[in-house]
């Protein structure tokens, strides 16, 4: 990607500062705030309960329950901002074993009171789960029962809605008659459940495969489902002015925010590895008009993300130490604040973030590390909260005890709707199992406090 001039002299100046131990913030240099010191570090040794039995973290005091065991196969929840809990979390959806099932559970007293598969393989509704499995079903935020999806089966693209209980499928909206045959592949949605977006994959040939190496040609669709008006952003717009040739330019996701106003859409240049996002306020331009946030020391576009109420939390990958948590309005997308960093090496440990609780005040982070790394450090193979407001409040909540071997091994842990309860994956004591724990009262406001700037971090612990 080029660049110009000013931006040249900027990303030099940010690389001196970065050596001297500034940072760039909402485009001013500021002194980096450092974690001081938390205790404890390593995972205090415990015995793993069974599937059903719950413990009390030794490190945190929170209380867990396995939901998993052995006995199940490898199991785990789908993604840090795939919801695992229900609207009133008296359910929770997770793939037991590779078989995707759904608990009934008392979040009162923490206990599992029925499981069951999310479909029947002999009926029609095995339909339903081949087409979200891999790309995320979505729990309604105002119907306890009912999961949302993209149909995929027989190159159809639509939205359907499926009742859990009644294990019935209504259609929502079919978007064949627009964008032609293909997927509807990793949905997102507004909270109040009336703006869907996701990108579509159209096939290629009478043979119907996918254009996996022709990416440009992708769209990515936002659905008023009140108005029924759909908004396309074409890829293969002149204006935007990307190299559609084979292993060129890709759009690789697309999410809305929880307000239902702005579109992020996560552009990677394969050729030249640059990472781009395109903030797409959808009703108010044309989509080659978004602002765009590079993957840069400037503009700290990483990938590993999720979306508030207009806003957006993500890892950063491009300071010192290897681990940084920023938050950028999408209002003004190109500006970001730092609401965590350590001060220690933290290069190799991998993020994933959660916004999936009742407001932005919290972001949950779950963190995973190589089968040869240590958990030797705060932060490292943990689930944890930051408050977003920069005051850098922190809840830890969990040692995972898991190592990283393969994709499935991230603990992609997620709040609960109600911000009572979390989940997340772990493969402690070699399989891996889904937990969940209970996050403390009384954090949550529906008006997020003013941000107060503290000189360290402090600590809650659960």
């Amino acid at each position: 990607m080029a660049y110009s001039l000013r931006k040249r002299l900027a990303l030099l100046l940010a690389f001196v500062m970065v050596a001297s131990g500034l940072f760039l913030s909402n485009g001013k240099t500021v002194s980096a705030t450092k974690v001081q010191v938390y205790d404890p570090e390593a995972p205090i040794p415990i015995e793993q309960p069974a599937a059903g039995q719950k413990y009390i973290d030794p490190n945190f005091g929170t209380e867990i329950l396995r939901v998993t065991g052995t006995e199940d196969g490898d199991s785990n929840v789908y993604y840090a901002y795939y919801p695992t809990f229900n609207c009133d979390s008296t359910k929770i959806l997770l793939s037991r074993g590779g078989t995707p099932t759904v608990y009934d559970i008392d979040p009162v007293n923490l206990e599992i009171i029925s499981s069951k598969p999310l479909y029947d393989y002999d009926g029609g509704n095995y339909r339903f789960w081949e087409a979200v499995m891999g790309e995320g079903a979505l729990w309604s935020n105002t119907e306890p029962d009912v999961l949302y999806g993209t149909w995929k089966y027989n190159w159809n693209p639509k939205i359907v809605k499926y009742n859990v209980d009644t294990r019935e499928t209504t259609l929502v909206r079919d978007f064949t008659p627009e964008l032609g045959e293909g997927y509807a592949v990793q949905m997102s949605k507004s909270d109040d459940d009336r703006y869907f977006a996701f990108h579509f994959i159209p096939h290629v040939g009478h043979d119907r495969n996918l254009a996996d190496d022709k990416w440009g040609v992708r769209k990515a669709v936002v659905y008023d489902s009140v108005e029924d008006k759909t908004y396309i952003a074409d890829m293969a717009d002149p204006a935007f002015g990307f190299d559609l040739s084979v292993g060129k330019t890709r759009l690789d996701e697309v999410r809305i925010d929880k307000s239902g106003r702005y579109l992020a859409m996560f552009v990677y240049h394969q050729h030249t590895g640059a990472q781009v996002w395109y903030i797409w306020d959808f009703k108010n331009q044309p989509a080659t008009e978004s602002i765009i946030v590079d993957d840069d020391i400037i503009e700290r576009g990483s990938q590993h993300y999720d979306t508030g109420f207009g806003t957006m939390v993500q890892g950063d990958r491009w300071y010192g130490n290897g681990f940084n948590i920023i938050k950028r309005d999408l209002t003004n997308p190109e500006q970001w604040k730092t609401i965590l960093y350590p001060y220690y090496n933290m290069w190799g440990v991998v993020s994933h973030v959660s916004l999936t609780g009742p407001t932005d005040e919290w972001a949950m982070i779950s963190t995973y590390m190589s089968e040869n790394q240590v958990a030797s450090k705060p932060f490292i193979a943990e689930v944890f909260m930051v408050k977003t407001d920069g005051s850098g409040d922190v809840i830890r909540l969990a040692k995972t005890r898991s190592k990283y071997y393969d994709y499935w091994d991230c603990p992609f842990a997620n709040i609960s709707y109600d911000g009572r309860l979390f989940a997340y994956s772990s493969n402690w004591g070699g399989t891996r199992s889904v937990y969940i724990g209970r996050i403390p009262e009384g954090i949550w406001n529906q008006t997020p406090p003013e941000p107060q700037v503290k000189d360290a971090f402090s600590i809650i612990k659960a």
